[in-house]
Order: C-alpha cells, then sequence, then structure tokens
C-alpha cells in the first residue's frame, strides 16, 4: 500500500542544542528510542519529554483484493528522570501507539479479517554513568506487548534492552558501541552497533557506521535530518521553525512492523 499521510505533532525537546533532535536517530519500532541516548553528551540533565503525534493515512487500493484502506495512527511517549546527579542519570520511559484501520481487507495468509485495531505498549528504564574518563556508559531495559489485543496472553508479552558505550574523541567527536535487541524487529536478534560521531561544527553532525545518521542545520531556523538501520529502517525530515514552539516540517519513513495475536 502506499499513502500519503498528513501528521500533526506535539512535542516538548528534551535534548541539549548539540544534540540531534529525537527525530534524527530512531529505531523501527515506536516511541522511545534506546540508541538516542548515545548521541546525548552529557549526564544528569534529563528533563521530562513528552511527545504526541497523529498521523491520517488516506484511503488507498489494497493490492489483489477488491477493497481500500485507510487508517489514522496515534503515538504517544513520555519519559522522565527518577533520579540523576553529575555522573549518574536514571529514568523511565512509556510509550502507546495505536492504528485504527477501516477497510475490508484480510489478511493474505490466512484469510483472517485485517484488525480493526492495533497497538503497541512499551514501559522501560535507562540508566547512564559517566565514569571517571569521560567515558559513558549504560543500558536499557523494557516490557511491553504488540498485538490487536495487547497483554491478552503470554504470547503477547515482548521484552527487549540494550547497552551502550559513548567514548569521547576530543571536544566533539565520539565513538559509539552499541548492542540493541527488540522482538518486533525485522532480524530478531541482537543487533550491534559500532559508529563514529563526527561533529566539525555546531551546523553538521554525522554519525558513520552502524547506525547511520546526518543531521545539518544551515540556518537557525532549518535542520535537515537523515537516518538509517538495517533492514528497512530510513528516516528523513526537514524541520523550519517558526514561532516557538510552532514547527512545520516534511518527512519520509520507511519501517517495517511486526505484531502478535
Amino acid at each position: 500500500m502506499l499513502a500519503f499521510p498528513l501528521t500533526a505533532v506535539a512535542q516538548e525537546a528534551r535534548w541539549e542544542e548539540t544534540a540531534p533532535a529525537p527525530g534524527a536517530f530512531t529505531q523501527g519500532e515506536s516511541g522511545y528510542s534506546p540508541l538516542l541516548t548515545l548521541l546525548n553528551p552529557t549526564v544528569g540533565r534529563a528533563r521530562l519529554g513528552v511527545a504526541d503525534r497523529v498521523t491520517w493515512l488516506p484511503e488507498e487500493p489494497v493490492a489483489g483484493q477488491p477493497t481500500h484502506l485507510d487508517a489514522v495512527q496515534q503515538e504517544f511517549s513520555v519519559a522522565f528522570p527518577l533520579w540523576q546527579d553529575r555522573t549518574h542519570e536514571w529514568s523511565a520511559f512509556a510509550t502507546v501507539r495505536s492504528a485504527f484501520f477501516h477497510t475490508q481487507a484480510v489478511l493474505p495468509d490466512t484469510r483472517q479479517t485485517f484488525p480493526e485495531a492495533l497497538w503497541q505498549l512499551r514501559f522501560g528504564t535507562v540508566y547512564r554513568h559517566q565514569f571517571a574518563n569521560g567515558w559513558i556508559g549504560g543500558g536499557t531495559l523494557s516490557v511491553g506487548s504488540a498485538s490487536d489485543r495487547p497483554f491478552a496472553s503470554s504470547r503477547e508479552l515482548l521484552a527487549g534492552g540494550s547497552a551502550f558505550l559513548r567514548v569521547p574523541q576530543g571536544q566533539r567527536n565520539a565513538w559509539l558501541f552499541s548492542l540493541a535487541y527488540s522482538p518486533t524487529s525485522e532480524l530478531g536478534i541482537p543487533l550491534p552497533g559500532v559508529a563514529y560521531v563526527a561533529q566539525p561544527s555546531e551546523r553538521l553532525l554525522a554519525v558513520i557506521g552502524l547506525p547511520l545518521a546526518l543531521r545539518y542545520r544551515p540556518w537557525a531556523t532549518l535542520s535537515l535530518e537523515a537516518s538509517y538501520i538495517p533492514l528497512r529502517t530510513v528516516h528523513a525530515r526537514a524541520i523550519s521553525r517558526l514561532v516557538a514552539p510552532l514547527r512545520l516540517f516534511a518527512s519520509f519513513d520507511w519501517r517495517d512492523e511486526s505484531y502478535r495475536s
């Protein structure tokens, strides 16, 4: 299905200006991404962050079936610090994503009626520690459910996590090492990552390796962002800051989603 979504977003930023915006570095699942913490060079400054996104997917024909499909998606996420000081940071996060469909389509393999609604719910925690040599290490744990009937049985329960290490290289650059696992990812196995962060100026930041990301700010009111995570997670976005807190953006997203039933 090819759809042209109309999206409305309300978001409270929680990252320092020297760190990439939250949309620039995400995984293929909804809500808070543990890999975002890799790019934050400071510890002990976590703040409350709330985001709400509503997307309307206009009606499109379903391939191979005499019917159409349209949908409305909503995603709400919140992250907040539990305890922090100059070298420690412990936070919690929660995401709720829903998708409501209007269609007479059936699933091609099982011939079951396409669900009227799908849900993704996730709750987790993040811990980061800055060592005496400036390295920043930590990890995440999360539990949740992705299904048309979330938490209906143990089959719908999901658990994931990650471990990460940030090794500074000079004042701006750093090496990033990570190992992340999500049961709803395409690979279904822990995904290792090694990347180098290069920030030659306040306007340009590049993450070279796995994951791959880029942010360029040609003017104070315009930001260009792009990222890629295997196998099929691609994000690209242009953001224009009009009048605070109003922002206008155009984006391209290609990602894989899976649910259990």
